[in-house]
């Protein structure tokens, strides 16, 4: 197995390892907290917020697409959910898994210790999204700490690890 495999299931294991909780408490914690929990708006019980995050997990350990992971879910318990809402959410989940991974086989690697923000850059980028487009900053720089993409819900931006060349 690759190091890159590794440090994937790593991220993965991160999302396994969340705290699930309701979204009114999510909202209660202090933001250097949350990184710690899974929540998922407007679901009416915990269980439902634990089969997402379970299925979630599962979907991104084995690489599963979003149509695919939605027909893996028993939506008869998620009926509060629409289809737009269910990308929503697996777009957020699996946007912030790619880039916390990226983050860290940059930290961890002398070859690409960099990382540029990179905005989509079309009429659906959010234009506080579009003018951190190409910051170049170290990875271990604080500025990832709240930076790091996805930055809000839908967000499509991501991180390019780069080398210090």
């Amino acid at each position: 197995m690759k190091k890159s495999d590794l440090d994937f299931i790593a991220s993965v294991a991160k999302i396994k390892n969340r705290v699930a909780v309701k979204d009114y408490y999510f909202e209660e914690l202090p933001k250097d907290i949350r990184s710690l929990a899974f929540t998922v708006s407007n679901l009416e019980t915990l269980r439902q917020v634990q089969m997402v995050q379970r299925s979630l997990a599962n979907a991104m350990d084995s690489g599963d697409s979003f149509e695919s992971w939605k027909s893996n879910l028993d939506t008869s318990i998620l009926k509060s959910l629409s289809d737009a809402r269910l990308e929503t959410v697996y777009r957020t989940n699996t946007s912030s898994v790619y880039n916390q991974s990226t983050r860290f086989n940059a930290l961890t690697s002398d070859v690409t210790p960099y990382l540029m923000y990179d905005a989509v850059g079309d009429e659906r980028t959010r234009p506080e999204h579009m003018k951190l487009d190409g910051t170049i900053k170290r990875a271990d720089s604080k500025f990832w700490d709240v930076m790091l993409p996805p930055l809000s819900y839908n967000c499509r931006c991501s991180t390019i690890p780069l080398s210090k060349e």
